[in-house]
C-alpha cells in the first residue's frame, strides 16, 4: 500500500519545508535550495541535513515555533508536531510484505510491530533482498498511517536458519499478544482470545 497522490503531495510538501528550514537555521549544508517535489533533488545533502535533524529532534519544536512563512497550514505544523512526539528511529526486521503494509519488527526486546506504508511506492520495490532482511529506517505518523521519512537503508545481511527462526518465533508471539501497530496515535487493538474448543460429554444414563 502506498499514499494517495494528494498524501504523497502534502508529506513531501511538509518534509521538504522542514528540512530546508532545519538546514536554514542550522547550516548544515551551504547553498541548499529548498527542495520542491517532482523536481530534481539533491540526494546526499538532504540526507545530510535529515541524519543531523534525527539526532537533534528538538530541532522541529524550534521550526515550528519559529514558522511565518511559507504555505504550511496549521494541520501541516501539527503533522510535525506529531511527528516529534512519535518518531521511532532505529533498525528494524522487516517481516512480512502485506496488503495494506509492510511489517517492520523492532531489534530490541519486547519486539513491537508496525504496519509501514510506501509513500509513492511499495516498500518491496525498494529492497533487493529476501525477507527477513534488516533495514535503518525513521518511522513516522502520517494521517492515520505508519510511513518512514523518504528514505531507508537496508543491509546486504543474510540471516541463518537459527536467526530466522529466532524473528518468526518472535513476530508469531508479539503478533498474537499485542498485534501490528497501525497508528502510532492509538494502542493496537486487543488481540481476541483463542476459543476454547468445545469438548463433547456424553448424556448421564
Amino acid at each position: 500500500m502506498t499514499l494517495n497522490q494528494q498524501e504523497v503531495t502534502r508529506f513531501y510538501k511538509i518534509w521538504c519545508s522542514l528540512v530546508w528550514g532545519v538546514n536554514e537555521k542550522h547550516g548544515i549544508v551551504p547553498k541548499f535550495d529548498l527542495p520542491v517535489y517532482g523536481k530534481s533533488m539533491r540526494r546526499e545533502p538532504f540526507i545530510a541535513i535529515r541524519n543531523r535533524l534525527w539526532e537533534n529532534p528538538e530541532w522541529i519544536d524550534d521550526f515550528t515555533q519559529d514558522y511565518e512563512h511559507g504555505d504550511l497550514t496549521e494541520q501541516d505544523l501539527g503533522i510535525l508536531a506529531d511527528w516529534r512526539k512519535n518518531f521511532v528511529k532505529g533498525r528494524f526486521i522487516i517481516m512480512k510484505h502485506l496488503k495494506k503494509y509492510s511489517v517492520f519488527m523492532t531489534m530490541e526486546e519486547p519486539a513491537v510491530l508496525y504496519g509501514v506504508c510506501g509513500i509513492s511506492h511499495p516498500i518491496e520495490e525498494g529492497i533487493p533482498y529476501p525477507l527477513p532482511t534488516m533495514v535503518e529506517a525513521v518511522l513516522l505518523p502520517f494521517d492515520g498511517k505508519i510511513i518512514y521519512d523518504s528514505f531507508f537503508a537496508p543491509y546486504n545481511i543474510s540471516f541463518g536458519k537459527g536467526m530466522r527462526s529466532n524473528f518468526k518465533d518472535s513476530y508469531d508471539e508479539t503478533k498474537a499478544k499485542v498485534g501490528i501497530i497501525e497508528d502510532m496515535n492509538l494502542p493496537p487493538e486487543p488481540v481476541p482470545a483463542p476459543k476454547k474448543k468445545a469438548v463433547a460429554t456424553k448424556p448421564p444414563r
